[in-house]
């Protein structure tokens, strides 16, 4: 077999090496409601109280205990100050805070084309979806075999160590040679997210659509659209191993 460099989406995510320390922001708190559907739906009327000019720079995110409804994101005071009379006319307690999106999930962006929580693939009908939980991955050496769908000699193995406190050191094992740390988590939905910074945090993402005691079949989407090429994340290297040798 011919080992050769793997392009493009080859080492899916991982090309991020922005430092993991989180970024805070300052944006501005128009409404919160607790974190269960009656407080979700709060959000949403709350959330309609304003045109559609000022919904296009909205987002509703979610913590531990809250749902909140936030205007504007910007790394400077100055950035949001501009806009927050607008904001404060329609909610009287709004105010500017200091914001950390790392401690947060976004579930819906209203500047995106696209919502977060949108992205839900629906099983065919009949048909139970997979989904992945925290146990298939904590504390586990995943290795990620990418097979390039026009070309079946590009390949690329990648270990994936991720550690209980949703931490991840990777290293491409064949292929263009990379290694570094990222950050995974598993959503409400059953995907599995890998990321090394927070703009692409919840941007990519695996579905998994088969599994079995030696490996599992997955799916990568990117940006919201699926990736063309095959992916199998084994248990053990012997078995990926295994699996190449049989191309």
């Amino acid at each position: 077999m011919k080992y050769i460099k793997f392009f493009l989406v080859a080492v899916l995510f991982f090309i991020a090496t922005k430092p993991l320390n989180a970024k805070k922001y300052y944006t501005i708190q128009l409404a919160t409601g607790h974190n269960n559907s009656e407080g979700y739906e709060f959000i949403k009327k709350e959330m309609r109280k304003l045109d559609d000019r000022l919904k296009k720079d909205v987002r509703i995110v979610r913590d531990d205990d809250y749902y909140i409804l936030y205007a504007r994101l910007s790394d400077t005071r100055s950035g949001v100050e501009k806009v927050f009379s607008e904001y404060k006319k329609i909610f009287k307690d709004a105010y500017i805070r200091k914001h950390d999106p790392s401690k947060v999930k976004l579930i819906k962006d209203f500047s995106k084309s696209k919502n977060y929580d949108d992205n839900e693939i629906q099983p065919q009908k009949g048909e139970t979806p997979l989904l992945f939980t925290n146990d298939m991955l904590l504390d586990r050496t995943i290795y990620a075999l990418y097979i390039n769908s026009e070309h079946k000699g590009d390949i690329a193995l990648i270990a994936l160590e991720l550690h209980n406190d949703f931490t991840m050191h990777f290293q491409v094992i064949i292929g263009e040679e990379y290694a570094g740390e990222g950050r995974f988590f598993i959503d409400f939905q059953g995907r599995f997210y890998v990321y090394s910074d927070y703009e692409r945090r919840y941007r990519d993402f695996y579905i998994l659509k088969e599994k079995n005691r030696d490996f599992m079949i997955v799916e990568a989407w990117e940006d919201g659209k699926k990736t063309k090429n095959k992916i199998i994340f084994f248990y053990s290297f012997a078995k990926a191993r295994q699996y190449m040798e049989s191309l």
